[in-house]
C-alpha cells in the first residue's frame, strides 16, 4: 500500500513538472490539462519551489483566460446580430437582465478601472476562402510589424517584448481627428491550438485562438490616449468546394476610456470598422503563402513557423477525429466574398474618422461619412493594371470631407 501510495504520488508531481515544461514550450493548452490530472495536494507539494509555484500560477491564469474567451467563442447565443455586410457577421453582447445570469468568467474581459457600461462588446464571424488556410492568418498576426499594412485605423505598431516563441507585448497605435490625441492599445497577446471539446464536451470545433489582454507590463507614451482591449481570434480550418477556407471569429470587449460612450458611435464603428478586420486580416494571409510578397519572412523564421506547421497538422488529427475519420465540409454560405488581391502595391482604404469632430447628421441631412461598402471599391476589380472609373449618373458619389 505504501509502494502505491508513493508511486501515485510520484505520478502526480510528475504531471505538475510536465505543466511546467509545456508551459515553457508555449503549448499552453497541452499544459492546462495536464495540470488539471494533478491533484491540489501535489501542486501545493510541488509548488514549494519559488519558479514552480510562479509557472503554476501563470497556467491557472491561461486556464482562466482560454476558457473565458472560448465560451464567448461557442455561446453564440449570448451575441445579438447588428450588421452584416460581404459574408461578415457583427454582432452586439446582449445585456444581462439580471446580476446572477453572469458568467464568473466575465472578470477575465473587464477592465477593473472602467465602468462595465462604457465597454464595447463585439464579435465578428465570417468564413473566408480566397485560397487561405489557418497557418497564413497565424502568420498575419505573428508578423505585428505589417499591421499597418491590414489593421484598420492603425498605422503604428511594434513588438515590445519578446517574452517567448508565441507570446509577446506588443503596441499598436492610430491617429485620431485634431485636437483629439492618438489612441495607444497595449497588449499581451499568446495563442495555441484549442479542442473545444476540452471546454465543452458536445462542441466538434477545433482551431487556433489568440487571445490578447491589457498589458500592464508597459507603460503608457505620455500624449496619447489608452485604450484598453480584451479578447481574441480563432482561425478553424473549413474546406469548401475542395479549396482552403477558414472559419474566422474575432471577440473584443473594447475598453475606450471615455466619460460618455454615445450609441451612434457604437453603431459607427459597427458598421464601418468592425466587420472590416475579417477580409482584411484574410487578405494579409495571402501575403505569407508560397509565392507571396512576405514569404520571405515566413523563411526566416524556421523554426516558428515549423512548430506552428507542427500543430496545426495535430489539429488536423483532432479534426479527423471529432469527425469519424474524415474533413467534412461545412454548407456553402449564402452570401460568399472573395477577395482577389494580387497586387504589391494594393493600399488598405484609409477610415474617415471626421465624423467625430460633431454630433451625428440629423435624419433629414446627407451623412459625409463614406459607407462601410466603399471601402471595398478597389478590390473588386483585377489590381494588376489600373481599372477606368465610369461616372455614376443616378446617385452622387460619397466625397472626403473638405
Amino acid at each position: 500500500r505504501m509502494m502505491t501510495e508513493g508511486g501515485g504520488r510520484e505520478e502526480e508531481a510528475a504531471h505538475v513538472r510536465e505543466a511546467v515544461r509545456l508551459y515553457e514550450a508555449d503549448e499552453f493548452t497541452e499544459a492546462v490539462l495536464t495540470l488539471r490530472r494533478a491533484s491540489e495536494s501535489a501542486v501545493r507539494e510541488s509548488s514549494v519551489d519559488p519558479v514552480v509555484a510562479k509557472i503554476v500560477a501563470k497556467i491557472y491564469e491561461v486556464e482562466t483566460e482560454l476558457v473565458a474567451f472560448m465560451r464567448d467563442v461557442l455561446d453564440e447565443g449570448k451575441w445579438r446580430l447588428s450588421y452584416e455586410s460581404r459574408g461578415i457577421k457583427v454582432s452586439l453582447e446582449q445585456k444581462k437582465k439580471k446580476k446572477q445570469d453572469r458568467d464568473d468568467d466575465d472578470d477575465a474581459f473587464r477592465s477593473e478601472s472602467s465602468s462595465s457600461s462604457r465597454l464595447i462588446r463585439i464579435r465578428c464571424d465570417g468564413v473566408r476562402k480566397e485560397g487561405i488556410d489557418v497557418f497564413g492568418c497565424c502568420a498575419a498576426l505573428m508578423e505585428v510589424e505589417y499591421f499597418p499594412e491590414w489593421m484598420p485605423a492603425v498605422d503604428e505598431a511594434a513588438v515590445e517584448e519578446q517574452i517567448s516563441r508565441f507570446r509577446k507585448l506588443v503596441r499598436v497605435s492610430g491617429p485620431k481627428p485634431w485636437p483629439l490625441r492618438r489612441d495607444e492599445c497595449n497588449v499581451h497577446a499568446y495563442g495555441d491550438v484549442v479542442d473545444c471539446s476540452k471546454i465543452d464536451p458536445s462542441s466538434r470545433r477545433a482551431g487556433v485562438a489568440v487571445y490578447m489582454k491589457p498589458a500592464s507590463e508597459l507603460s503608457q507614451t505620455p500624449g496619447r490616449h489608452n485604450v484598453d482591449l480584451t479578447g481574441g481570434w480563432f482561425f478553424e480550418p473549413q474546406p469548401q468546394d475542395g479549396e482552403d477556407g477558414v472559419r474566422c471569429t474575432l471577440v473584443a470587449r473594447i475598453d475606450p476610456k471615455l466619460r460618455f460612450l454615445p450609441s451612434w458611435a457604437v453603431n459607427w464603428v459597427v458598421k464601418n470598422i468592425a466587420y472590416l478586420f475579417i477580409p482584411m486580416v484574410a487578405r494579409q494571409a495571402n501575403a505569407f503563402l508560397p509565392g507571396g510578397r512576405r514569404r520571405d519572412v515566413v523563411d526566416a523564421k524556421v523554426d516558428v513557423y515549423d512548430e506552428i506547421q507542427r500543430r496545426l497538422h495535430k489539429l488536423q488529427g483532432v479534426l479527423r477525429q471529432h469527425n469519424g475519420g474524415k474533413q467534412t465540409s461545412p454548407p456553402k454560405p449564402a452570401e460568399e466574398a472573395r477577395i482577389v488581391v494580387d497586387d504589391d502595391d494594393a493600399k488598405i482604404p484609409k477610415i474617415d474618422l471626421s465624423c467625430f469632430d460633431a454630433p451625428p447628421p440629423r435624419r433629414d441631412e446627407p451623412s459625409t461619412v463614406v459607407v462601410a461598402e466603399d471601402y471595398f471599391a478597389p478590390l473588386k476589380h483585377d489590381t494588376t493594371k489600373p481599372q477606368p472609373t465610369e461616372p455614376q449618373p443616378t446617385e452622387p458619389q460619397p466625397t472626403e470631407p473638405q
